[in-house]
């Protein structure tokens, strides 16, 4: 099980880069993923992570990650 966000398609396709940050940070909590912000901006955000199991079978994960998908898409302006 695994879940990939392709923010190199949302990049190209005009994505907010504060928004893309703020969807990466938020995803930093999740176990395995801190260093995903750092990696994401260093790379331009051409990257297309998976969250691995490790990080989604967490009791918490799936507020984690619904709640990082709800601010991106419903966030006003860039962040």
């Amino acid at each position: 099980m695994a879940l990939s966000i392709d923010f190199e398609w949302m990049a190209g396709r005009g994505a907010a880069r504060g928004r893309m940050t703020h969807l990466a940070k938020d995803l930093s909590s999740l176990p395995g993923c801190r260093k995903l912000p750092e990696i994401l901006t260093e790379n331009e955000f051409a990257k297309r992570p998976s969250l691995l199991r490790a990080a989604l079978s967490g009791p918490k994960a799936k507020y984690v990650v619904l709640h990082a998908l709800d601010r991106f898409l419903t966030a006003k302006g860039d962040l």
